[in-house]
C-alpha cells in the first residue's frame, strides 16, 4: 500500500491530499433496499447535503448506495469535521429511522473513525 501511495505521490509532483470521508448511513424500512418513500426522503436529503456542503466549500457528495437495510450517502473532502459541521443542521432536522449513524473517517482505510449515532445528532452539537 505505501508503494502505491508513493509512486502515486510522484505522479502527483509529490502533492498529494489527504482525503477524509463522512458516511450517512439512513436505515430503511426493510433489510434489503427499502420502499419507494424512502428513495425519495433520501434523494431529498443528498440534495441538502450538496447545498450545504457547497455553501461551506467543506467537500462534496460522491453518491449514494442502496442495500442491507440502508441508504448510504458518500461525502469526500479535506476534513470529516468540516463536513460534519455543514451537514449537522440538515441532519438536526431529520427524523431518522433507530440504526441510522453517521461515520467519520479521518484518512485512508484503517485510520481513525468515529461514530455517530442519529437518534438526536442536534444534541451532539458539533464535536
Amino acid at each position: 500500500m505505501a508503494s502505491w501511495l508513493s509512486s502515486l505521490s510522484r505522479l502527483l509532483g509529490g502533492k498529494t491530499r489527504q482525503q477524509q470521508s463522512l458516511l450517512v448511513h439512513i436505515k430503511q424500512r426493510n433489510d434489503e433496499h427499502g420502499q419507494t418513500s424512502d428513495a425519495r426522503n433520501s434523494f431529498s436529503l443528498e440534495d441538502k447535503f450538496v447545498e450545504a456542503l457547497e455553501e461551506a466549500d467543506a467537500g462534496e457528495l460522491d453518491g449514494n448506495e442502496v442495500g442491507e437495510g440502508f441508504f448510504t450517502i458518500y461525502m469526500y473532502g479535506p476534513g470529516a469535521l468540516r463536513m460534519w459541521n455543514a451537514i449537522a443542521p440538515v441532519l438536526g432536522d431529520l427524523t431518522a429511522p433507530v440504526g441510522s449513524y453517521v461515520l467519520k473517517q479521518y484518512g485512508m482505510p484503517g485510520a481513525r473513525e468515529e461514530r455517530i449515532d442519529l437518534r438526536n445528532p442536534a444534541e451532539q452539537g458539533s464535536l
